[in-house]
């Protein structure tokens, strides 16, 4: 029976495909573990209501709908553009479980791309969409966008959002989470000011860039090399070649503009006020919050990264200098307090100066099914990666309980830089080692947190030392593996 599959339809669907029933049947799993009882409930809660909608008999589960819907948008408006329909139809886009994969784009021989975007990067864009729909829910009514901007930039001294230690610890609580437990788990707002249209302004609009940016790497022929939006797999990460991502960035931005125009004319318009029916600003203020997502994964979650996307200040001003004036104005405003929150968010390094966290848990605008415990817990293990490495050895050797004192051991040999040393004495798999020491692979903090966690289990280790104690050996282990 032949096979009329492309090449990118076969890949992902034979070999990485998410089994969506695992992997709900793992989250669930952790939760139980962890007893996070109120997290239980709003997962039931989301899939209950995800059942009862129409898309539900389209798609397997909502990241598929998300990234269908979009795609299908972004397709239209760039054979709009002029990309021929047939090399739009070559492209196959998917979604990503794989924690080193943010979002990206391969080519086949048979001239199909496959584009994967990771359910991660999905999250963290709504963190970031949240907040800035809280400022901009505030600017609803003005009779025009420019009215609307000057009183913006007057509001908030010239960046966006109220507060940057309130999305940085939103920020760090993501990142430590994932470097940790591997799993996008978000903080959510008390706060009502911003209306549900504009946050799904912001996230719908971001979504529609990193998917453009991808196909756009398609569509203009980019097929030489694989595309990335952050280092993936066994693939090489994203071209070095800037002039061709800053190509992909506009025409993805073009694309998103061309998608606002068409529900425009079809009066389908997003958010009320006049201020929220310019397309150009709708499609750069998506764009700007991907590249602060991409550039949060890429610094935050990463122990090698190979050759990522230009930090994100620089990626913009690239990206605004193609654009008119009209929207340059964003570039202030957006980074700003937002990229001071994203790089203060990011920072894992030795000696990083402690972060508020209990200033940020009093706050009454977070909002969390998570008892103060549990958020105790994230707090410890920020610190655990931050301490001064000297500091962290000591409290190994004096928590350690069992009885050839691997751990602390182990951690005196990575301090030294004998990291063969280190893996050996803590028992790492061979297989572990090889990925590990490969400097060739791009290596996430959690990856190499299970990877230690993993011998430590198989040690018995004491199960209120096994985590802790990983989280700190990782730690001293990351340095040496950059």
């Amino acid at each position: 029976m032949n096979d009329s599959r492309t090449m990118a339809e076969r890949k992902y669907q034979d070999v990485v495909r998410p089994n969506r029933a695992r992997q709900l049947d793992d989250i669930k799993a952790d939760i139980e573990h962890r007893a996070a009882h109120g997290l239980r409930r709003r997962l039931d809660t989301l899939f209950t209501a995800w059942a009862e909608r129409t898309e539900a008999a389209a798609y397997e589960h909502p990241v598929d709908a998300v990234l269908g819907e979009n795609s299908g948008l972004v397709k239209a408006a760039m054979e709009e553009l002029g990309v021929p329909a047939e090399r739009l139809a070559a492209v196959h886009v998917g979604s990503a479980l794989d924690e080193d994969v943010s979002a990206q784009m391969q080519p086949f021989d048979d001239g199909s791309g496959l584009v994967l975007v990771s359910d991660a990067i999905l999250a963290l864009t709504n963190v970031y969409g949240l907040h800035a729909g809280a400022a901009l829910g505030e600017l609803a009514g003005f009779g025009s966008a420019r009215q609307m901007w000057q009183s913006f930039r007057m509001a908030t001294g010239g960046g966006l959002g109220e507060d940057p230690f309130f999305l940085t610890g939103l920020l760090r609580y993501y990142n430590v989470h994932q470097r940790v437990y591997g799993i996008a788990a978000k903080l959510g707002r008390t706060e009502e000011r911003a209306g549900n249209d504009i946050v799904d302004l912001i996230n719908t609009s971001a979504t529609q860039f990193v998917l453009g940016h991808e196909i756009a790497h398609h569509a203009l022929g980019h097929t030489s090399a694989p595309s990335a939006f952050s280092p993936g797999e066994h693939l090489p990460a994203c071209s070095a070649d800037a002039q061709r991502e800053l190509d992909a960035d506009l025409f993805a931005h073009r694309a998103v503009v061309r998608v606002f125009e068409t529900q425009l004319s079809g009066r389908r318009k997003f958010g009320r006020g006049r201020g929220r029916e310019s397309p150009e600003i709708n499609a750069t203020l998506g764009a700007l919050v991907a590249i602060l997502t991409v550039h949060s994964t890429e610094t935050a979650l990463f122990i090698r990264r190979g050759n990522t996307h230009p930090p994100a200040a620089e990626r913009a001003a690239r990206l605004l200098d193609g654009l008119g004036r009209r929207v340059q104005q964003f570039s202030p405003l957006f980074l700003g307090k937002m990229l001071s929150s994203t790089a203060a968010s990011s920072d894992f390094g030795a000696s990083v100066e402690p972060f508020g966290w209990a200033a940020f848990y009093a706050d009454p605008r977070v909002d969390t099914p998570h008892p103060r415990s549990y958020l105790d817990q994230i707090a410890l293990f920020d610190r655990l990666q931050t301490a001064p490495r000297a500091q962290l050895l000591e409290g190994l050797a004096r928590k350690s309980t069992d009885s050839s004192g691997i751990l602390a051991r182990g951690a005196a040999a990575a301090l030294e830089g004998d990291v063969p040393g280190a893996l050996a004495i803590w028992g790492v798999a061979d297989e572990w080692q090889e990925l590990l020491r490969d400097r060739l692979q791009p290596l996430s903090f959690h990856t190499a947190l299970t990877a230690v966690k993993e011998a430590f289990d198989e040690q018995e280790l004491d199960e209120g030392l096994a985590l802790p104690g990983s989280v700190v050996c990782t730690a001293l282990l990351a340095e040496q593996l950059a």
